[in-house]
This record gives C-alpha cells, structure tokens and sequence, in this order.
C-alpha cells in the first residue's frame, strides 16, 4: 500500500486518512486534500469491504466507553472547576 501526503497529486482511488480515519474517494487523478502534515494510504477496493466493516464494528463496540469517559471528562471539569473557585474564596478570607 502506498502512502501519500495531503496535497500530493495521486491517481484514481480510494485514500485512507490516517489522521482523521475517513476515507476519501478520487474519481479521476487529482489532488488530496489537506496538508502535507496529512497522511493518506491507498487502498485497494478489496481491502476496502475487509476494514471499512471492522471499523464500524469496532466504533460500535467502544462507544458505551467512549461515552462513560465523555461524562466522567464532564464531571471532573466541573468538580475540579467547584473547588478551584471555593479555594479561591478560602484564600481571600
């Protein structure tokens, strides 16, 4: 597989975006979008029915933990936002 840089000119094909995990489909020789900071790999369409499946399944296993994490990141902002302005409070007197 053969990987590119955002920006680069590629050919016709299907382009996986390693950085933001989507797939980016080019009709005809063209650009890829983004920056040079950008990685793509090309993929082969058969390979193509293998992982897009495997992703989806995967991000359907994790998101009951992807959830948790985003109440708990929530909830300790908040506690830790509490305290820092009661302790802000204490010190004034």
């Amino acid at each position: 597989m053969k990987t590119c840089n955002g920006g680069a000119k590629a050919r016709s094909g299907y382009y996986w975006n390693l950085k933001a995990w989507e797939v980016v489909t080019l009709s005809e020789e063209s650009v890829l979008p983004g920056g040079a900071e950008e990685k793509f790999v090309h993929v082969p369409l058969p390979l193509l029915f293998v992982v897009a499946p495997v992703m989806g399944g995967l991000f359907a296993i994790f998101l009951p933990f992807i959830g948790f994490a985003m109440t708990f990141y929530g909830a300790g902002k908040k506690i830790a936002e509490v305290a820092r302005r009661r302790s802000a409070k204490l010190a004034q007197g």
